[in-house]
């Protein structure tokens, strides 16, 4: 934790990275399933592709837990007493 930081600025910020690198992953997904998408329809049955339930609820469920698995090493992070960690190293 910097020196001077508010905890609840360290939390904002771990978590608004987790949540900036999941919306990276899922961006990156989508467009790697849309230039896939015969490879992946060759596989699939019942569904379709480009389901638009399908992708919403996968994206849904990594954008959700990206910030939820961030959560506690961020709050962690905003308890540390930066004066303790100085003395330690």
């Amino acid at each position: 934790m910097a020196l001077g930081a508010q905890p609840s600025h360290v939390l904002r910020l771990a978590l608004g990275r987790a949540a900036s690198a999941a919306a990276c992953g899922v961006l990156g997904g989508l467009g790697g399933a849309m230039a896939l998408r015969q490879v992946i329809a060759a596989q699939l049955t019942g569904v379709s592709a480009w389901d638009p339930v399908v992708l919403g609820v996968a994206a849904g469920v990594i954008g959700g837990a990206a910030p939820a698995a961030a959560w506690f090493p961020a709050r962690m992070a905003s308890r540390i007493d930066p004066a303790e960690v100085l003395r330690a190293e």
